[in-house]
Formats: C-alpha cells, structure tokens, sequence
C-alpha cells in the first residue's frame, strides 16, 4: 500500500465495501492484521469510528458524524481532523499552515546551496548555529511549540510576498528559512 494505513480504512468503511480486515486481505499486498487494528484503533481514537475497535471479531465498524467530514477531505486523518476543527474554532489559517508545513519539509531545514558573500553575515550564520539559536523559537513567540513557529512562519512569509520580493527575502533572512519549503507549504 502506498497510503498510511488509516487513510485507507477510513476510506474503505465509508465507501461501505466491507470489513476493512476481509477486504485488505485480499489485496495484492496485504497488510498484517495487527497493522489494520491499528488503524482501527486509531481512528476510533480520534473519534473517526463508531462501533469499537473490534473491526476483526464481528462488530461492524461505522463512520461517526466526524468520520464521515473526515473521510470528504483527502489528507490523513489527523490533518483532516486539525482542518476541521480550525474551521470550527476560527483558526483555519493557522492550522491549515501547520498542516500543509508537516506534509512537508520543514521550512526550518538551513540551504546548504546559500552563497554567504559578506564576512559579517557568515558569522551571524556560524554564531547562530553554535547557539542553537534560529528563527523557530522567535516564530514562536516564547512558547514551546513547534505549529506556532511552522503558522507563524508561513502566513508571515505570505504577508511579506504580498510586499514584494525584496520583503520576502528579507523575512526568510531574518528568521533562516528555506524559501522553497515555504512555496511547498503555500502550494498545498
């Protein structure tokens, strides 16, 4: 399979073709049983699935209302959870910015292919990297967190684009960001 487990037996139960266990044991390349508990396990836990966790002895397992919203969005379940409730809480921008941030590579990740020409920047780069100090812990604000720091640093780089190139640059400078994961993120 090519897809996280979950994904797929959220969407086998709500396409209603069977018991995830009898209808993955007939594919090409079957998962173990223990893995579609799991996944059983695991969207039950999320509030994906009604009916327990027992998909394997006999009980039917059946969407929930948050499963079948969950199932509409074509993101692993628990990004299309976060989406969900982000839109229902107010703050759909920020969490759909740290989600489209985690399908990816993390805009923290340094350029090795930068060309720092003045001396005076190649030791703020080499200070920083000794101090372990870089633009995710002021993304966050003082706080511990690495989703404040990932919606923090792509809608500020939005609003910086919308300034121009120059402003752009300049917040990725500022905070030591890849520029190119930041576009991933945008494009999602």
């Amino acid at each position: 399979l090519c897809r996280p487990l979950e994904e797929v037996v959220l969407q086998l139960v709500a396409l209603k073709l069977g018991p995830p266990h009898a209808v993955l044991g007939g594919a090409l390349s079957k998962p173990d049983s223990d893995s579609v508990e799991d996944a059983i396990t695991l969207l039950d836990a999320i509030g994906a699935l009604r009916g327990g966790c027992a998909g394997s002895n006999g009980s039917p397992v059946r969407l929930s209302s948050l499963g079948r919203f969950m199932a509409e969005i074509p993101l692993q379940p628990m990004s299309a959870k976060a989406l969900l409730y982000g839109a229902k809480l107010g703050v759909l921008w920020p969490v759909a910015a740290v989600v489209a941030l985690l399908n990816h590579r993390s805009p923290f990740a340094h350029r090795l292919d930068v060309a720092v020409t003045d001396e005076a920047k190649k030791a703020s780069f080499a200070t920083n990297d000794l101090q372990g100090c870089c633009g995710r812990e002021v993304l966050a604000a003082g706080h511990s967190s690495d989703h404040l720091a990932l919606a923090a640093a792509l809608l500020g780089w939005m609003r910086a684009r919308t300034r121009g190139d120059v402003a752009a640059d300049a917040f990725v400078a500022e905070y030591s960001l890849n520029s190119e994961a930041l576009d991933m993120g945008l494009k999602c």
